[in-house]
């Protein structure tokens, strides 16, 4: 299953259905991080946690609806102008 998640530049996949538990584990270890160093995070890691958030929401919707259909919930991810210059490349 490891081979399937990882692409060849590097990146992995997350399913769906996982993005929850990641961003639970990804959260406390965030928590414990800032309370030793002061608040500082990695640039990027706020997109990343409200992507996981975002895929972990439409998982979650998709789990009431029929096989291969989407339920009708809206998704929406805030991320700070700096986050999302930095995302741009600005």
């Amino acid at each position: 299953m490891a081979r399937r998640l990882l692409r060849p530049d590097g990146s992995v996949v997350i399913p769906g259905p996982l993005a929850g538990p990641v961003l639970r584990v990804l959260l406390r270890d965030v928590g414990a991080r800032l309370s030793v160093d002061g608040g500082k995070v990695v640039p990027g890691l706020p997109g990343l946690l409200w992507a996981l958030k975002a895929a972990a929401d439409r998982a979650e919707a998709e789990g009431g609806s029929a096989p291969g259909t989407f339920a009708e919930r809206p998704v929406s991810v805030e991320i700070s102008t700096a986050e999302a210059a930095q995302q741009l490349g600005c």
